[in-house]
């Protein structure tokens, strides 16, 4: 069996790199970081790669859009993964329980292939776990997955 590290979703993103669009939130001109804890249980987590055209999303801007034309709204956005210069995603990518693009073990050079990658992955009954891609098993259960490295965190220790 798979070990399995965290069973909360904490989503830390420096500011200065990353937009967020989060509903009724202003950002601290002191703030280095913006924090925002999901609970799975009662809110939806959900990876987009493309709409329903195969039309690749590209940015957080058209993910709002996306979502507002089915009738949502986006609370939280954010970058995940690795992808190709063709803004495929590198390594395994699932979305609802369709794997998209399989699990990447080659070695190769930057971010991603620092050892040991992991995979960030959701289950069918909204349980969120990060795994070593070496441990990773793929089961039936997993509704979205996104692969991408280096793992900054095992065991809550920071891997140097």
């Amino acid at each position: 069996m798979a070990q399995r590290y965290h069973t909360k979703i904490i989503l830390l993103l420096v500011t200065t790199t990353l937009m967020v669009l989060l509903s009724g939130y202003s950002p601290q001109t002191s703030t280095e970081y913006v924090e925002y804890i999901a609970d799975i249980q009662h809110q939806a987590l959900i990876m987009y790669w493309k709409n329903e055209n195969g039309d690749i999303l590209r940015t957080i801007q058209n993910l709002k859009e996306h979502v507002e034309q089915q009738n949502q709204q986006l609370l939280f956005a954010m970058n995940g993964g690795m992808f190709t210069q063709e803004y495929a995603p590198l390594g395994l990518y699932i979305q609802q329980q369709k794997v998209l693009t399989s699990l990447n073990t080659k070695s190769g050079f930057g971010n991603f292939y620092i050892k040991p990658n992991g995979v960030f992955w959701v289950s069918t009954n909204n349980k969120a776990e990060i795994t070593p891609t070496a441990n990773f098993t793929l089961t039936k259960n997993i509704r979205y997955a996104t692969q991408s490295g280096p793992m900054l965190l095992i065991n809550g220790i920071i891997n140097t």
